[in-house]
């Protein structure tokens, strides 16, 4: 009788281990896009995003029911490179926002995945909250749906299981 119980212990331990760990370990929002810095749409997309981003704090200091992801997507500079990347577990502190990088940096080498960063208010170029799974914001990648193709924007949605809202 000992033993039944102290395997099933062990499993359920186990099964919450994993669970935690598929948590911690979720694969970075990864897919990279090249755009110029001059893009009408993608500027335009940015400077709604500035513009909003007020609702975007509103919605994190006071969660709806069935709010889920709040992410922003900023712009990180090393020298002469830069890369606009997204940042989860977001915590709005004054003019600045600290999380943690949602995706792998391609051009941007001392950064990591899951690395704590802090950005502020003006690095800021998107931002996203889903919520019964509608995402608000989103500006940036709205451009970028529109000019995939039907196989990107199918696997789009298989990775961001959202509509746009």
């Amino acid at each position: 009788m000992k033993i039944a119980i102290i395997v099933l212990i062990l499993a359920a331990l186990t099964i919450v281990f994993a669970f935690v760990w598929r948590l911690t370990r979720r694969p970075p929002l990864d897919v990279v896009f090249k755009v110029r810095d001059d893009d009408p749409e993608m500027v335009a997309a940015i400077k709604q995003a500035q513009d909003t981003l007020a609702d975007f704090i509103a919605a994190m200091q006071t969660p709806s029911k069935g709010q889920r992801y709040c992410l922003v997507k900023a712009r990180i500079v090393e020298g002469t490179v830069s890369e606009h990347m997204w940042i989860a577990d977001v915590i709005v502190e004054g003019d600045s926002f600290r999380g943690v990088l949602a995706s792998q940096p391609e051009s941007i080498r001392n950064l990591r995945f899951r690395q704590p960063v802090t950005v502020t208010r003006s690095q800021v170029s998107d931002w996203m909250i889903v919520q019964d799974g509608k995402a608000k914001g989103c500006f940036t990648m709205r451009v970028l749906d529109k000019r995939a193709n039907a196989d990107q924007r199918k696997a789009r949605k298989q990775r961001f299981p959202f509509t746009f809202e």
